[in-house]
């Protein structure tokens, strides 16, 4: 079986290098130097095992609160860190595509546009398999990051059913 706390460990830091990233883009845009949280090493226990990862200091001190806890209650506590760093930048790329537009459509003759660029994956729901081997779901994550998780299986939606 799969390992969700890993699994959720390594989709965070996907998580924080898009956000990163997003912060860049949208500093070259408005012409400043937006702060960035700097990704620190993090090692912590859970379900007896030793893991060990890269996310912001805030993020490590809300891991290390639930530190030596089960992998149950450290796969929700990354899980829950992981949509607060997808829901923000995903918020962002869903109005880009029309102000682009507008704005390509502004500046650009017809004969010169693109045809069209891929759209990034939406954010849905993952019903997967948790660390004590329950049906479980988690909202507001990539496809891939739900590829990641245990038996993932990923539906466009924001929220799961309670």
């Amino acid at each position: 079986m799969a390992d969700a706390v890993k699994a959720a460990l390594t989709s965070l830091r996907k998580a924080d290098l898009a956000a990163i990233k997003a912060l860049r883009l949208v500093g070259r845009i408005l012409q400043q130097t937006l702060s960035e949280p700097a990704l620190v090493p993090c090692t912590f226990r859970a379900g007896g095992k030793t893991y060990r990862g890269l996310v912001t200091r805030k993020q490590r001190a809300r891991i290390m609160d639930v530190s030596g806890s089960t992998a149950l209650i450290m796969e929700k506590r990354l899980l829950g860190l992981l949509k607060m760093a997808r829901l923000p930048v995903a918020e962002l790329v869903d109005v880009l595509p029309d102000h682009a537009k507008a704005i390509g459509d502004g500046i650009t003759p017809a004969h010169f546009r693109p045809k069209s660029a891929k759209v990034p994956d939406s954010l849905g729901r993952c019903n997967y398999v948790n660390s004590d081997g329950a049906a479980d779901c988690v909202d507001s994550v990539l496809k891939a990051d739900c590829d990641a998780l245990p038996n993932g299986n990923f539906a466009v939606g924001m929220t799961c059913a309670h």
